[in-house]
């Protein structure tokens, strides 16, 4: 449901801005129609990209997409985003992709862009030039990809699934989740039999594994974990029916077949609910006792259920403080604290790593510089050269850009077929940036040694694709 929100929404923001691109078109920019066009499609992209995230519109294999779903004719209706998606048939480009940071400037460079006509943005050079020229390059990405919610196995589910195949469904499916009240008759024989069922504790464990499993179930999603108000009511239920002893060993039994039954994914989802006093706490400590060594990847996973939900709902929802509030008490359990001090010391020792890291990256990208090739031959270096090239450019140092290059082609016509592959790589990720950066003159240069690769490579990989690409510009 929530993904379905956010693509309606997004949909939103795409009609709205397709309507103010025609309104546009079609008024002079004094008109009223024009003012509030604009306005709400400016104030419809903002509120998707602070509420969700990137906003993107791209054309894949010629087909609409919006926020990588495929969008259908019949979708959009008969005008809106066609005049989107046209511009960016019509001038070769495969995505715009709108982020934090967009602004009513950038909003209305957007829109300069997508009223221009393609006849006259082809006069001054094409539809990348163009978006150079308005400094809106970084907006209209060559490759993009959108990553989806990876849905995960849902454990409560297959739990149903498997106490219906092996015939072990409770008689009593929604009693121990359902509020008793025991001043009534009837609230006082469903206490009395609930209370039966311990001379059978397997059923029991059955009845209360069922019912957490029926209220759990559907969260197989970061960001949609949910708070039944029936769970506090199960275990509040429990306590009307056993005592302080009974509570800890029926809280161990079933501690013991959630843990079996249960992934880590789940369990994130079973650990962030709220737990009342008597048996829920009881319950709550025999999970966290159980657990053992996958305690600290579940803490990971309630860390990141926190981070989606921030971003999904904000910081007031009630979910995100239910959420957060979960993880906290999580933390100040002894295992948490534990889990805290492993965590410190794991993101210092990464820290140190890092560092010690881009200290020889530095040092490898000094000696390439002085003309010592040796560096070249280690992937770690060679792998950030591309980056180093594109920001010595963007920081207008083209003698050092053009220095990293001329070495690199210099040990690739070598032929040392140990570092052909990966200089080849690292030479066409390079052609991208100077491609973007109109160096020509440099493309010129590297003409040469790529043809040289290409003639001896095997064709079909994307290096050899990418190279080709390159060379046919």
């Amino acid at each position: 449901m929530a993904e379905a929100d956010k693509q309606h929404i997004a949909l939103d923001a795409l009609k709205s801005f397709n309507a103010a691109v025609t309104t546009t078109k079609m008024y002079p920019p004094r008109f009223p129609q024009v003012t509030a066009a604009v306005e709400k499609a400016f104030l419809r992209i903002t509120e998707y990209l602070d509420k969700y995230g990137p906003l993107s519109f791209s054309l894949v294999v010629d087909e609409p997409r919006l926020c990588g779903m495929p969008v259908s004719q019949k979708t959009l209706g008969k005008s809106p985003g066609e005049a989107v998606y046209q511009q960016l048939r019509l001038l070769q480009l495969d995505h715009v992709v709108l982020t934090e940071g967009f602004s009513e400037k950038i909003f209305k460079q957007l829109l300069v862009f997508f009223t221009t006509s393609p006849r006259l943005i082809n006069k001054e050079g094409g539809g990348r030039a163009f978006v150079v020229n308005l400094g809106l390059n970084d907006l209209f990405p060559s490759e993009y990809t959108v990553e989806f919610q990876e849905e995960r196995e849902d454990s409560f589910l297959l739990i149903l699934q498997r106490f219906k195949a092996e015939g072990r469904l409770p008689e009593t499916m929604g009693l121990l989740s359902a509020e008793i009240d025991s001043e009534t008759v009837s609230g006082q024989k469903k206490i009395s039999f609930l209370a039966s069922q311990k001379k059978q504790p397997e059923k029991l464990v059955d009845l209360v594994i069922y019912s957490i499993a029926e209220l759990l179930r559907g969260m197989s999603r970061k960001g949609e974990v949910a708070f039944p108000l029936e769970f506090s009511t199960t275990l509040r239920n429990i306590n009307r029916f056993t005592n302080e002893e009974e509570r800890i060993e029926f809280a161990r039994r079933t501690a013991d077949v959630c843990i079996q039954l249960v992934n880590d994914f789940a369990m994130r989802a079973l650990l962030l609910q709220n737990y009342s006093r008597g048996f829920g706490v009881c319950l709550y400590e025999a999970l966290l006792s159980g657990l053992g060594k996958r305690f600290d990847a579940v803490v990971e996973l309630t860390r990141e259920e926190e981070a989606a939900v921030l971003q999904e709902n904000g910081a007031e929802s009630a979910r995100y403080k239910h959420v957060s509030a979960g993880v906290i008490r999580l933390l100040k359990t002894e295992k948490g604290k534990q889990f805290l001090v492993r965590d410190k010391a794991r993101k210092l020792i990464e820290e140190g790593e890092k560092d010690r890291q881009m200290k020889r990256i530095q040092a490898g990208i000094s000696s390439i510089l002085r003309g010592d090739l040796h560096s070249l031959k280690s992937r770690e270096i060679v792998n950030h050269l591309p980056a180093t090239v594109e920001s010595l450019i963007a920081k207008g140092k083209d003698k050092a850009a053009a220095t990293i290059i001329t070495n690199i082609t210099s040990e690739l016509v070598k032929g040392n077929k140990e570092s052909h592959e990966l200089l080849s790589e690292t030479l066409s990720l390079i052609g991208d940036s100077l491609v973007n950066a109109s160096k020509w003159d440099w493309l010129e240069k590297l003409a040469k040694p790529m043809m040289a690769w290409v003639k001896e490579a095997e064709d079909g990989t994307d290096v050899y694709e990418n190279i080709v690409d390159i060379l046919l510009k």
